[in-house]
């Protein structure tokens, strides 16, 4: 499935403040869910799905993995591009990126956080998260 992403949004039909329920039935029951101790759900319906996380019954960021198909950001699949080639083709929407204490690079403006894997490797994720969501990892973050 080719997934578009718009920041701030969500990605297809999948919007910010869905419920789990309406998520369900989008994309179907999850196989598992994990509930950490803060209340933020995670669900994980296979690897050619994306992770969705809902914090008060309101979905909140996905996760793309390299088996959920392409991932356009303006145009660009994420999963085909090389790093230099995919922070370059950021660096044209925001110039202000942080690197998150987990090695991540965070884009506020364009609501994204992603790895600088090459394509095909097996870790290489992106999340498009809500307003807000990532403010306390941004506190903890440093320029880039």
């Amino acid at each position: 499935m080719d997934w578009i992403l718009t920041p701030y949004d969500g990605a297809n039909h999948l919007k910010f403040g869905m419920s789990a329920t309406e998520i369900a039935q989008i994309l179907g029951a999850p196989k598992t869910t994990q509930q950490r101790p803060n209340g933020v759900i995670n669900e994980f319906r296979g690897v050619n799905d994306p992770m969705v996380r809902y914090t008060n019954d309101e979905m909140n960021q996905l996760v793309f993995g390299p088996r959920t198909g392409r991932v356009f950001l303006y145009r660009i699949d994420y999963h085909a591009e090389t790093p230099t080639v995919f922070i370059a083709h950021v660096k044209h929407r925001d110039s202000d990126l942080w690197r998150s204490p987990g090695g991540s690079i965070i884009s506020l403006i364009l609501g994204i956080s992603f790895d600088e894997n090459n394509p095909g490797e097996a870790d290489k994720t992106i999340a498009l998260f809500a307003i807000g969501v990532f403010d306390e990892v941004i506190a903890m973050s440093k320029k880039l």
